[in-house]
């Protein structure tokens, strides 16, 4: 695998940690040498900084893309990066991990990308619409070009485990429809799709539906209780009317979002899960 990255810091340390893993590891600072190699190879998969030198990782990886589409690459970013992080998603890459770089996170990731197979990536790629909805058959799929580039969206996502989407659209829309589409679609198909609506349920209500509580975690709670998050291990919670939601639950979410932990309402040990969430 390639790793491109300007930092000679970073460069060592992952190819030190991939070497550990048992991985052959290309190192490159800059995007003109990593483009001058790929000319004569084809690697099976790419870490690629956003932050380049002599030019952006962006450019790389659109060039990557063009040459050798069914390559997954992985880009690394900045916090402060949120933005190229996005626009890099919207061309392809299979994932991506922040700086700082969580060692267990990375190396997940890169196993996932490894088991994507070529075959599986043109499977996804140019699989027909309408397959987008089997097992949906109250709905019509559209004609229009507008909606077919978000049958396209929705096939990019499905074919990468990245976790968090977020759907945006007046109410009535089909929000729900397409949040379906992502799951049935996805490599997470076999696991549990789950959804609350968060405006529909008052504060303390909406934590323990979400997180689960401990037995005495309350005055009602008789017996301890699993949450969402951990019942839709694997698979995918749909978050409907996310902005309703208050405020102390979402400083408790945006830790699932960030590290995949929480704890029950009331509990002690920290959870860890894997799950997609759509919002």
């Amino acid at each position: 695998m390639l790793v491109i990255d300007d930092e000679q810091a970073i460069r060592l340390f992952l190819e030190a940690t991939l070497l550990d893993e048992g991985y052959t590891v290309v190192p490159f600072g800059d995007g003109a040498s990593t483009l001058d190699w790929l000319q004569q190879g084809v690697p099976d998969l790419v870490l690629l900084d956003l932050m380049l030198p002599d030019m952006s990782g962006i450019q790389v990886l659109d060039h990557l893309k063009k040459a050798y589409p069914h390559v997954p690459v992985v880009v690394i970013t900045a916090y402060s990066q949120t933005d190229t992080a996005v626009q890099a998603m919207k061309l392809d890459a299979f994932d991506y991990v922040s700086k700082p770089i969580e060692l267990d996170r990375l190396l997940k990731v890169v196993a996932q990308a490894l088991e994507q197979t070529a075959e599986a990536r043109t499977r996804y790629q140019h699989v027909h619409q309408n397959d987008l909805f089997r097992g949906f058959p109250d709905v019509v799929p559209s004609r229009s070009e507008e909606m077919h580039r978000i049958y396209d969206t929705v096939r990019k996502i499905s074919g990468g485990p990245a976790t968090t989407v977020l759907i945006e659209g007046e109410s009535g829309v089909g929000k729900d429809v397409v949040a379906n589409l992502i799951h049935r679609t996805s490599l997470r198909s076999d696991y549990p799709f789950l959804e609350v609506n968060c405006a529909a349920l008052p504060e303390n209500l909406l934590e323990s539906e979400l997180f689960g509580h401990e037995k005495g975690a309350f005055t009602d709670a008789v017996s301890q209780k699993l949450g969402l998050l951990e019942l839709a291990h694997s698979g995918t919670l749909f978050l409907d009317e996310i902005g309703e939601m208050p405020l102390s639950v979402q400083v408790k979410l945006l830790r699932v979002l960030e590290k995949m932990t929480f704890r029950r309402v009331g509990g002690m040990e920290e959870i860890n899960v894997d799950v997609r969430i759509i919002a």
